[in-house]
């Protein structure tokens, strides 16, 4: 028999290797959206964007294979020094470099995944989970940045992947064969497709506490150590006691591992605050609870199936793409974010259809004695780093206010950049500033809450209205406390848009500003720009608006504004109308910031290419009542 010590050693280098496994799929699909993106908008389609997804493919269905060719031990120690390697690759950020080495780092991943759930099914499921809430911890230290691919993380991760490399070879040394428990215990047909959509869910929205918040409505500073709590709460000994009894010897249980789920999910998107958040927190609870509901005894693991779950989750995430980008792929995709996510959750819940049969007993469980040391240091940790700090609003009368497209984070090269655009704000000396193509929490832009994040590095209130499946949409930052917020999204047969507003105090006067984004086509801009005028006449006073308008000076945007009694700083000034995209060599004037019943003092375009557009700031004193328009 293994000792203990042994087998807190095995699950441990597994953790470890599943969360680098989990930052290498984040940072997979985030690449390969940008190499998507520029094969299919920009285009032509070319050999390398068809290899990279081949690549992709294959990094995720043939390891399973592999693993059964070769003995465990084997596989084990190739695919650990693998992955070690390849995630100290994935640290640089170089782009090309990042893709190549997540697509290394899935392979390795994928295989050292399939050997834990072959050969040593008891650790498996613990091991998953422990993974899962050391990757909510990490993140919750950079506002669900990963701080860990940045350059400057590099020494460090040289450091933990060798210290790894003792365990993992020790892991091998065992005297007790991995086939042993492999033997008697194996992952059943449905609970290796169950896996593949377990992993989508978690990877796309429930281990995200930033994604549930944006779900849910709930403060991100509640929601993360909260969304911890939930998830080591799953591995808690008195619960998994009483797991057996709930699955199978009580007939209900079973239908409501499946039925409660689909509930929660269902609810947390459809709901609003505390109740849609304990609706999901339900259905992550359940999910993780049930792992090991996927292992059956007597039976050989299906590996074969290992490679259908897998293909499953490729399928799930480009459908959860497509629901994102409807109007550049398939247009049946609009607004079906919640069906896809619904879709997975059964998948992954189908195996507890099948009859009772004894649960395999986990290897390492959290004791009493964890729960009263680790668990409460860990969520200590969360709050501190989750709760706000305290924004100081500016002095003085003068407004000074910008917009930029942030690109979800990336610069045109589609390096991911939001560091430097937080810098580029920062150095532009803006106050409060509108944000377009804000991501919040979505697989292709390493799921960061961009809008959370700038407003914790930039020491900044943060609105955000979502636009499309409550992950994309348009913010607005601002060190000024904002009395009132609101948010509508405008008429949109293409890309959903929106406009968000609140009042902010300058001077002794209360100031309207605004954020909008307008659509991709002249008629959609007419109509939009109509009822975003409409929604920023329901407030009387000055105001300022901000925006990607995707229109020209000559355009009758352009004119609509102008009628409404908006500024134009740069032609009130005499200024030049200066391109603000392309952020290389721009050769279009598209982002505004409007001016009504504010005297523009300055505008300028930044000089900037942290996202794929520039920023446009200006400066502008606000009236005296007598002289306000």
């Amino acid at each position: 028999m293994l000792r203990a010590n042994d087998r807190e050693w095995l699950v441990l280098t597994a953790v470890l290797s599943l969360w680098f496994y989990f930052q290498g799929i984040r940072a997979l699909f985030s690449r390969l959206f940008g190499v998507l993106y520029d094969a299919l908008f920009v285009g032509p389609f070319s050999a390398y964007a068809a290899a990279m997804v081949l690549l992709v493919f294959a990094a995720f269905l043939l390891p399973p294979f592999l693993v059964k060719l070769a003995r465990p031990k084997v596989v084990w120690v190739t695919a650990g020094v693998g992955l070690l390697v390849s995630r100290l690759a994935l640290t640089l950020e170089n782009p090309d470099m990042r893709l190549y080495s997540a697509i290394a780092v899935v392979f390795f991943g994928t295989a050292v995944l399939a050997i834990l759930w072959q050969a040593r099914p008891d650790r498996a499921p613990v091991s998953v989970v422990g993974a899962l809430a050391l990757d909510q911890f990490a993140r919750a230290s950079g506002n669900s940045l990963d701080l860990t691919l940045f350059d400057r993380w590099l020494p460090f991760q040289a450091v933990l992947s060798l210290l790894l490399l003792w365990p993992l070879v020790r892991s091998s040394l065992e005297r007790t064969g991995y086939e042993g428990v492999g033997r008697t215990y194996g992952v059943s047909r449905l609970g290796a497709v169950g896996l593949g959509a377990f992993l989508f869910l978690e990877m796309s929205l429930l281990d995200y506490p930033n994604g549930l918040a944006r779900w849910s409505g709930v403060d991100y500073a509640w929601v993360a150590p909260l969304l911890l709590f939930v998830t080591a709460l799953a591995l808690s000994d008195a619960l998994q006691t009483v797991q057996e009894v709930v699955l199978w010897r009580i007939p209900p249980g079973r239908w409501l591992m499946i039925i409660l789920p689909l509930l929660g999910i269902a609810w947390g998107s459809r709901g609003e605050g505390w109740i849609a958040l304990v609706g999901l927190f339900l259905a992550q609870f359940v999910l993780l609870w049930g792992l090991r509901g996927y292992l059956e005894s007597g039976a050989d693991t299906h590996v074969g199936w290992i490679s259908v779950g897998f293909l499953i989750f490729l399928v799930l995430n480009f459908a959860d793409a497509f629901a994102f980008t409807y109007p550049y792929t398939l247009n049946v995709f609009r607004g079906a974010g919640l069906a896809i996510v619904l879709i997975g959750s059964l998948v992954a819940t189908l195996v507890f259809l099948l009859p009772p049969r004894d649960l395999i007993s986990p290897a390492i469980s959290l004791k009493a004695s964890t729960w009263a040391l680790f668990i409460p240091l860990s969520l200590a940790l969360v709050i501190w780093w989750a709760y706000p700090a305290g924004v100081r609003p500016p002095s003085g009368e003068t407004l000074r206010m910008g917009t930029y497209n942030i690109h979800y984070g990336y610069n045109a090269g589609w390096k991911y950049n939001l560091p430097a655009i937080a810098d580029t704000i920062e150095k532009s000396g803006v106050d409060v500033v509108a944000l377009q193509e804000v991501d919040t929490g979505r697989m292709t832009s390493y799921m960061v809450d961009d809008a959370l994040w700038l407003a914790r590095r930039l020491k900044m209130n943060a609105l955000y209205l979502p636009t499309i499946e409550h992950l994309t949409g348009i913010a607005l930052l601002s060190r000024w406390p904002i009395s009132w917020e609101e948010g509508r999204l405008l008429t949109s047969h293409l890309e959903q848009t929106g406009i968000v507003g609140g009042e902010i105090g300058i001077g002794g006067r209360r100031v309207n500003v605004y954020g909008v984004w307008l659509g991709l086509t002249p008629e959609e801009r007419a109509n939009q720009i109509r009822e975003a005028i409409d929604f920023v006449e329901e407030r009387p006073g000055p105001a300022a608006l901000g925006g990607d308008l995707n229109s020209a000076p000559d355009s009758p945007v352009h004119a609509a504004m102008v009628s409404a009694g908006f500024v134009d700083p740069f032609r009130a000034l005499g200024l030049a109308d200066e391109p603000t995209d392309p952020a290389i060599e721009p050769k279009d004037r598209i982002d505004y910031v409007w001016l009504r019943g504010l005297a523009p003092l300055s505008a300028r375009v930044v000089p900037t290419v942290s996202s794929d557009h520039r920023m446009v700031a200006i400066d502008a004193r606000v009236q005296a009542r007598a002289d306000a328009p």
